[in-house]
């Protein structure tokens, strides 16, 4: 192996013929599989060479190599063979190699290990109840048990003995050499082993409240991130055909289009690269997974670095180090190392470098281009709106949203458009309540007045057709008023319930499956005769009849929703989005529909008139009356059946079959709320009153269940 890097036969026979020359060769090829380049390798094997005489001079050898020795042995080395072997970086580390070169083959004893101080036993229990209960990692146990050990060392093996004062000198004596998050550490890793020492029993409860509070407050700085020419510059600085350029290439990408953290780079698996769907699979922080679009421009990245990517490495983690040894990064600071190399070439200045201003721009961005919170929040993998929120600081066009006029203007609705936008920009949508109080705007201007008064907002209230109106009116001014009045207490709060409102539910009609089908009879009457119109109304009509959609769910379905497992209901009612099946005679009569109805895109809506625009809601709605006139259909309490009661009647029928036994109906009840996309359960309770045949069975039920009781 040693003709790879040496040609001369003489100087081969003298490699191969000192101390080291038996084990040689081997280093060679280890080398070679560890990517080093030949000139570096030449120089590792004449430290090689080189040290082995060495040894062998001090009459220790191979099985004992002292690289001290070794080393003071270099500042006054005139041995003739040692070409190159001046004290450098080649040299030492060349000798470093190979010694743990011999030791991997048994040949040299490998160093005494300095024996670490035993760690407490406390602290060893604390260690494994933070792994077995706590589910934490490897690197928060290591910080826990630092901080813990340190204390212990501090004040004594004995917790029963701590009191207040001594944890607060220890804690400010290390805050006094540490920086802000170092402190903020420490302050979590204290608390969390004193409150577990207090429900051990082995001090007195209450000391973790001795740790004081570091003032921080989250989130105070502004967003650091990169402008689009800096991020454009900074992805150029990787062009060329070499494996390192491809590399950081890809790894810009993921950084600055999908606002990946450093650690989710350097952990990103070949396995986690799902090529055939165009997503990738990212388990980072707090070992949340997440699928992530894959676009077009990073997949393409990410397949040219893995064409030249390293093969000497077997590790199936994606990003390799171009530099001898080519070992995956360990950790995200590799990467953060290499965005900061990359910004240098760049000549980009800025005040932060790393993986992490990626992030910011990638966040900005996607809020500039009009991308809600939420969906932002759901990309980059935050807990709540309220981490996102974050972002809008950098956001100029929504901060002018909020930015007041000068003094004189109608203060009162510059107000409202303030707490519009700021309620906006954590993801309420506040159609409603903009008409309301925009409405309460005017009717106090006209009074002369700049600020909320209480009399006013009840009689502007007062002008809501019924109770249940006038109290959302109100309402709506309230919420409004607790919001203004931390800025201004001349705003008075109105009384709460002021008009007794309560909420009522109508009774709901319930159409017979005759009464269903003489709509879709009636339906298929609609003029023009052999159009498509009576085949939309009757396909709708059915379609709300089996599956008790919503009707502003219906006429949002697009082409694209209607799917093999079912309708895909996307963000409606509480912004909540769900698969509805379909019994197998639905997927056959609304494909009969879409069949009439022609070929679309997948955007397009399945419901549509006779332009071929979607369904609106007015239209549907005067139909739907005219048709319940012509199928002769009334209702027991005198009002309209509305189109609202399908929805009604599918969940009566739903529950009417439900199956026999208290665990069987039980489960049939969340599947039916599921199904109809109820915010929580016990609205789907309410209809157990809908019918007769139900309280009946109601009634039943709890007479059998007193009969049991009093027996017992």
């Amino acid at each position: 192996m040693l003709e790879t890097y040496f040609s001369a036969t003489k100087m081969l026979g003298h490699l191969r013929s000192g101390p080291s020359g038996l084990y040689l060769d081997g280093f060679a090829e280890v080398l070679e599989r560890q990517g080093y380049g030949p000139e570096t390798a030449v120089r590792y094997l004449r430290a090689a060479a080189h040290i082995g005489h060495v040894m062998t001079e001090q009459c220790a050898g191979l099985t004992d190599i002292d690289l001290a020795a070794f080393d003071e042995h270099l500042r006054t080395c005139r041995c003739p063979r040692a070409k190159g072997g001046r004290r450098n970086h080649h040299t030492i580390y060349g000798a470093r190699l190979f010694r743990r070169h011999l030791v991997e083959l048994g040949v040299c004893r490998s160093a005494a290990v300095v024996a670490a101080p035993a760690e407490p036993k406390l602290v060893a229990e604390f260690k494994t109840w933070l792994r077995k209960h706590r589910g934490a990692s490897d690197a928060t146990i290591r910080l826990y048990a630092r901080d813990a050990a340190g204390l212990m060392t501090e004040l004594g093996s004995d917790p029963a003995g701590w009191r207040p004062n001594d944890i607060r000198g220890y804690f400010l004596a290390g805050a006094s050499k540490s920086g802000r998050g170092t402190i903020e550490k420490m302050t979590t890793s204290l608390r969390s082993f004193l409150r577990y020492l207090a429900v051990a029993g082995r001090c007195q409860a209450g000391l973790d409240g001795a740790v004081p509070a570091y003032a921080h407050w989250q989130l105070a700085d502004m967003p650091r991130y990169l402008s689009t020419e800096q991020v454009d510059r900074l992805i150029a600085a990787c062009d060329g055909d070499a494996s390192a350029r491809r590399r950081d290439r890809a790894i810009l990408l993921l950084l600055a289009r999908l606002g990946l953290r450093a650690g989710d780079v350097a952990q990103l698996r070949l396995t986690d690269i799902e090529w055939q769907t165009g997503s990738l699979r990212v388990c980072g922080k707090s070992r949340y997974e997440v699928r992530l679009p894959l676009p077009q421009e990073v997949g393409d990245a990410i397949a040219a670095y893995l064409e030249g990517r390293p093969s000497a490495c077997r590790s199936d983690l994606v990003f390799l180090r171009t530099i001898a040894p080519c070992r995956p990064f360990r950790r995200g600071d590799g990467i953060s190392s290499v965005v900061k190399r990359l910004m240098k070439r760049a000549a980009i200045v800025t005040p932060v470098k790393g993986a992490h201003a990626l992030r910011h721009t990638a966040a900005t961005e996607m809020l500039r281009h009009g991308v809600p919170l939420d969906k932002i929040g759901l990309v980059l993998r935050h807990r709540g709106i309220d981490t996102t929120a974050y972002y809008a600081k950098a956001d100029v066009a929504l901060q002018k949203q909020v930015a007041q006029p000068w003094p004189e203007a109608a203060l009162m609705l510059k107000a409202i458009e303030t707490y519009l936008a700021l309620r906006r920009a954590t993801g309420f949508a506040m159609s409603t309540a903009e008409c309301l109080l925009k409405s309460f705007a005017t009717f106090a201007a006209e009074r002369g007045q700049t600020h909320v008064v209480s009399q006013t907002a009840i009689d502007w209230a007062a002008l809501g057709p019924t109770v249940a109106q006038r109290d959302a009116r109100l309402r709506a001014v309230c919420r409004f008023v607790r919001h203004v009045q931390v800025e201004d207490v001349g705003h008075k709060l109105p009384p709460a319930n002021h008009f007794g409102a309560r909420k009522r539910r109508r009774t709901p009609h319930i159409y017979t499956t005759d009464g269903v089908g003489r709509l879709i009879e009636a339906a298929l009457r609609l003029r023009p005769m052999g159009g498509l119109r009576p085949y939309t109304y009757a396909t709708l009509i059915a379609l709300l009849s089996a599956t008790g959609l919503r009707i502003s769910e219906a006429l949002k379905l697009t082409i694209a929703d209607v799917t093999s497992d079912g309708l895909l209901i996307r963000e409606t009612k509480f912004r909540k989005t769900r698969l509805v099946p379909l019994h197998d005679t639905a997927v056959a009569g609304l494909q009969r529909y879409l069949d009439r109805r022609g070929p679309g895109s997948v955007d397009d809506p399945v419901f549509i008139d006779k332009r071929g625009q979607p369904l609106r809601y007015i239209a549907v709605k005067e139909t739907f009356d005219r048709l319940v006139d012509q199928a002769g259909i009334k209702s027991r309490s005198g009002r309209r059946p509305r189109l609202h009661d399908l929805r009604h009647t599918f969940a009566v029928r739903a529950l009417q079959g439900s199956p026999a036994g208290r665990g069987r109906c039980g489960a049939h009840m969340v599947a039916l709320a599921t199904y109809m996309g109820h915010v929580n359960i016990y609205t789907t309770y309410w209809y157990l009153e809908a019918t007769a045949d139900l309280l009946r069975d109601v009634a039943t039920a709890g007479e059998a269940f007193m009969s049991e009781g009093r027996s017992a």
